[in-house]
């Protein structure tokens, strides 16, 4: 909770678990969360609010696959949860998590490679841009056009596309010649170019963009949901929002409407509860879309390890 512009942290009842004394706090993850003091300078606290990694870092980023992002003296590296050095801060720039292992890296000759948790090169820094593994292709970018490379930084799909993104259920979304489609992991066509834009929404669900509309499409192109509705986000734990008449709702990935639009703006859910805003303040929701804790919060973040950020009115 933010209480005289300071913050801290609320459970699950909307309890204070952790004072306000915070001049920045965020969610936690693998059991601590990054802080910012008066001064500036970001650390990390337990649950009980203990300061266990001191704030000396300029920025900080979430704990991931044991390791966070951190910058000192204008260089990127990644620490453990003692707040050692486990890379070196020697980067210019540097993904802000590790993903399945990996995280891009920017070299001194300005372009993009991917190291291991270990500090490792894994990939050279030779791509204008690169994104970590998944499913076993990074998408890289190469003189303007985008493609995939394998884990021994070999072509598996050449760099011809317009755009494309990461890889999920065997499918990753392309562009041709302005419209976008589905490919699989050879470069085919599973799904012809027809959209403004395709992106992965969670599971095996594809969101589609088409003349200012949005709809969903399930894994194997059939459409769920007509583009119909002004925004849609992504799928998080079975529920995704979704905007029509300029409020929010809530959809399941079947396309069914669980909540009709009634929220000023709904956000993704996490830990069985979503931040939803109406005209009394920000509140949390179900599933369901019920309202669980009620809405007297200025602002809020997602709950994390049964804790969440909250800024009090």
């Amino acid at each position: 909770m933010r209480l005289k512009g300071l913050w801290g942290y609320v459970d699950k009842r909307g309890k204070l678990a952790v004072p306000a004394r915070f001049r920045g706090a965020w969610s936690f993850s693998e059991s601590l969360a990054r802080v910012m003091l008066m001064d500036g300078t970001m650390g990390y606290i337990d649950r009980k609010g203990k300061l266990v990694i001191p704030a000396r870092f300029e920025e900080a980023e979430d704990f991931a696959e044991g390791l966070a992002r951190a910058k000192e003296d204008g260089l990127y590296g990644y620490i453990d949860p003692a707040g050692e050095w486990v890379v070196e801060p020697r980067y210019p720039s540097a993904s802000s998590a590790f993903e399945q292992g990996y995280a891009r890296v920017q070299g001194t000759n300005g372009k993009y490679g991917l190291i291991a948790t270990d500090g490792r090169e894994v990939i050279a820094p030779i791509y204008d841009k690169i994104d970590p593994f998944r499913e076993g292709l990074a998408r890289v970018k190469q003189n303007g056009r985008y493609g995939f490379v394998d884990a021994k930084g070999e072509p598996a799909i050449p760099a011809t596309l317009e755009r494309a993104q990461e890889f999920h259920f065997g499918k990753a979304a392309a562009r041709r010649e302005g419209a976008w489609g589905l490919i699989d992991r050879e470069g085919n066509w599973l799904l012809e170019p027809a959209y403004d834009q395709i992106w992965h929404a969670g599971y095996d669900r594809w969101g589609t963009l088409q003349d200012g509309k949005y709809g969903l499409l399930d894994g194997s192109g059939q459409v769920l949901i007509p583009p119909r509705f002004q925004m849609l986000y992504s799928f998080e734990e079975g529920r995704a929002p979704y905007a029509m008449d300029r409020l929010w709702g809530l959809v399941d990935t079947s396309g069914r409407v669980v909540t009709p639009p009634r929220f000023g703006l709904a956000w993704s859910f996490s830990e069985g509860l979503a931040r939803a805003a109406t005209y009394q303040g920000v509140a949390f929701v179900d599933t369901s879309g019920e309202v669980v804790i009620s809405p007297r919060f200025r602002d809020a973040r997602d709950f994390s390890e049964g804790l969440a950020p909250v800024q009090a009115y």
